[in-house]
Parts: C-alpha cells; sequence; structure tokens
C-alpha cells in the first residue's frame, strides 16, 4: 500500500509545490505526473481584476510580471498565468455565445407567438363575420 504525503508543508499545510506524492518513485521510463494548479481566491481576484482592466492577452513580460505578483499569495508559475488568460477569454466568447443563442431563441419563440395570435384573431374576426350572415 502507497503512502500519500507531502513533500513540504507551509503554515496552511499545503505542500509547497501544491504536489503530493507518494514513497514510491515512478517505474522507470514512467512519465513523472504533473501537479494541477489550484489558485488561491487572492490570486483569482488579482487576474480578474487584470482581465477587466485590458489584458486580455498578456505580453510575455506582463507575465513575468504577474507572476511575480501572484508568488505573494502562493505558488504559480508563467504558464499558469498564460493559460489563466487563455481559459478565461475562453470561456467568455462561450458565455457570450450561449447569451446570443438564448436571445435569438427567446426573439423566436415571441415572433412565434405574435403569428399564432395573430391568425387567432384573423380567424375569430372571420367567425364572428360568418355569423352575423
Amino acid at each position: 500500500m502507497y503512502a500519500v504525503v507531502p513533500v513540504m508543508s507551509d503554515e496552511q499545510g499545503r505542500s509547497s509545490s501544491g504536489c503530493f506524492y507518494s514513497d514510491k518513485q515512478p517505474a522507470a521510463g514512467a512519465p513523472r505526473r504533473s501537479c494541477r494548479w489550484n489558485p488561491t481566491p487572492e490570486q483569482i481576484k488579482d487576474l480578474e481584476e487584470l482581465y477587466r482592466s485590458g489584458i486580455k492577452t498578456p505580453t510575455a513580460q506582463q507575465i513575468r510580471q504577474v507572476t511575480a505578483r501572484l508568488r505573494n499569495y502562493g505558488r504559480v508559475e508563467g504558464k499558469n498565468v498564460f493559460y489563466w488568460f487563455q481559459n478565461h477569454r475562453a470561456r467568455e466568447r462561450q458565455k457570450r455565445r450561449r447569451e446570443l443563442i438564448s436571445m435569438h431563441q427567446s426573439d423566436t419563440k415571441q415572433q412565434q407567438q405574435t403569428l399564432i395570435n395573430s391568425k387567432i384573431t384573423s380567424l375569430q374576426k372571420k367567425e364572428s363575420a360568418g355569423g352575423t350572415n
């Protein structure tokens, strides 16, 4: 059985690298697993503020600066910052598309209901005109 132990812990009980490893080394030739970056709430807040301020596609220099700033709140690498902005842009595009589709479907339903109402009104007028003859 393998025991999972943190490499080094900080005062919050997290491993300093954010990764947890077993006592056993991976088999020869086996790929090492990469660790997923879980941004702290402070890091997310900082990244979202930068995004709202107009930084949508940061330059390499901006990525280095942001990474250095985010390290005050926890572990982070430049690639994490790069991919965060890339993913954030993609999610915003998807959200806008969903909203546009939803608006279009709403407009279509409204147009269909208007058409149905006008046909009903037209039929009612024909019935009342035909009933008086």
